[in-house]
């Protein structure tokens, strides 16, 4: 069973949180819901847990489904935000219903027998640890997107943390200092990624105020933050690009 009321702007940072996959097996209870997902060239996973609080209203009993989040967007895109969203599972029809004001939808639900899911995340861990403002993040990530597709995280001797990336002929270079710091742990790193997880990553952090990092030399860097206002969590774990020598 499954009955719940939620703001748009909630269930879109949830779906924006996913943006690694198509398709995510939900394991729903009474608290809220978990799930885990690796994206198709298993490069990057990500963990979220979202509590019954992230809701307006929620009732629910233990089971697992399997959700088109392809065909959840292009409802959700019909809605603005501020509108209220309700969720309810129809067990004969094996489909959740989903309605915005007088329109109703009906998703078919896919099989999660036919799906995996991959393991727990580790802990965050690394030589560096930082909390940054989600907008410096983004304001990064943004820059680094002019010129190419991957982006360098690295620290220097005076405690600064770099981001930047190059192209051909061009180059982009964004620095943060200890002011910059919501928290910090600033040992080595320097490690590349792929900016098409990364922009992904700071897209989903509309509306939350920092991100976590830890990651080291060419090492995976594990980022998490807070989502639907502090009622639920992400966690992603991305394996750094390799570097000719």
């Amino acid at each position: 069973m499954l009955k719940a009321e939620i703001k748009q702007e909630n269930l879109q940072q949830i779906i924006d949180s996913l943006f690694l996959v198509d398709e995510v097996m939900i394991n729903i209870s009474e608290d809220g819901f978990t799930t885990r997902a690796i994206d198709e060239a298993a490069v990057a996973k990500v963990e979220l847990t979202v509590n019954s609080s992230a809701f307006e209203k929620y009732e629910a009993t233990s089971r697992t489904l399997g959700v088109s989040l392809e065909s959840l967007q292009k409802v959700v895109n019909k809605s603005e935000k501020g509108d209220m969203i309700h969720l309810k599972l129809v067990e004969e029809e094996k489909t959740l219903k989903v309605r915005i004001s007088e329109h109703e939808y009906y998703l078919t639900l896919i099989d999660p027998r036919t799906m995996e899911q991959p393991g727990s995340l580790p802990d965050l861990e690394g030589s560096l640890q930082v909390s940054l403002a989600a907008d410096n993040f983004q304001k990064g990530v943004r820059a680094a997107k002019t010129f190419s597709d991957k982006m360098t995280f690295r620290t220097n001797s005076e405690n600064k943390l770099i981001l930047e990336s190059s192209g051909d002929d061009n180059k982009t270079r964004t620095t943060f200092s200890e002011e910059h710091f919501i928290e910090s742990n600033l040992g080595t790193a320097d490690s590349a990624f792929g900016l098409g997880y990364l922009d992904g990553i700071q897209q989903a952090l509309n509306d939350t105020s920092s991100i976590r990092l830890a990651m080291g030399v060419d090492r995976p860097a594990h980022m998490e933050f807070d989502i639907a206002g502090g009622a639920g969590r992400v966690q992603y774990f991305i394996a750094p690009r390799v570097r000719n020598n």
